[in-house]
């Protein structure tokens, strides 16, 4: 009887179609999970990759509402439990992976892909430095598809040329970028980015924000000669008139 209500329980489809782990991911609740976990058998697992009206499954609903750490903690659950890290939502075709780059979520991308791997965090030392914190050498690919994310996130979603500050603001939070100003404007030119600067609208644009004079730095991506390097699918060709027409740019 009592697995009888609870498959019930776990079940029953709300308003939107959702099922009991549509509902706990949406709310971020953890301890449900847990509690589910203990009575949950092999024939309900089908419930943990079932669709709710808005084509998402429970794993979705995680990548989409939750952030940070503790959405993956939830999704790290929903696998054990017999979720499809790889399942695909019905709006476009993205898995949770991919949602979390659209939520910038990034140390939840991280710890889904480093899915499996302990990482205690202890580093060695020589003894003749003291231990410190790389500011560039510990970017790695992944890193830099992150950044090339956030750059393509500014013109293309959000229609907007970003600065070396807002940019740096954004990385830190995603990826915990600890380097300054000078060193993202290094990384981004070794990367094939140009930067040019507003030639016009300094006036304006002081008095608008009050913003120092990172507001008139503008990193644009080069889709000439200089894009040679990245060839990836994400890569856009983008035009200065179309991000912003309130610039006018130095060439």
């Amino acid at each position: 009887m009592m697995t009888d209500s609870f498959t019930k329980m776990i079940a029953e489809r709300n308003s939107k179609s959702g099922n009991y782990f549509h509902e706990v991911c949406h709310a971020g609740n953890l301890q449900l999970l847990h509690r589910a976990e203990s009575f949950l058998q092999p024939a309900h697992q089908h419930l943990l990759r079932e669709f709710d009206y808005d084509g998402l499954q429970p794993i979705h609903v995680t990548a989409e509402y939750q952030a940070g750490g503790w959405a993956a903690h939830i999704i790290d659950q929903l696998i054990m439990m017999g979720a499809y890290i790889n399942g695909q939502e019905r709006r476009g075709g993205d898995t949770a992976l991919h949602m979390t780059i659209y939520q910038v979520s990034v140390r939840t991308l991280k710890r889904i892909k480093n899915e499996g791997v302990v990482n205690e965090g202890v580093w060695s030392t020589t003894g003749k430095k003291r231990p410190h914190q790389s500011t560039v050498s510990n970017l790695d690919s992944f890193d830099m598809d992150v950044i090339r994310n956030k750059l393509n996130e500014f013109y293309i979603v959000r229609k907007q040329v970003p600065t070396l500050r807002t940019l740096l603001a954004e990385l830190k939070e995603s990826i915990g970028f600890s380097g300054s100003h000078e060193t993202l404007r290094q990384i981004l030119l070794k990367s094939g980015y140009e930067f040019k600067k507003n030639k016009n609208e300094q006036p304006k644009y002081k008095e608008r924000d009050r913003i120092t004079e990172d507001n008139l730095e503008r990193f644009i991506i080069n889709v000439g000669e200089n894009s040679s390097n990245d060839t990836s699918d994400s890569d856009v060709s983008l035009q200065v008139e179309f991000l912003d027409s309130d610039f006018d740019y130095d060439e």
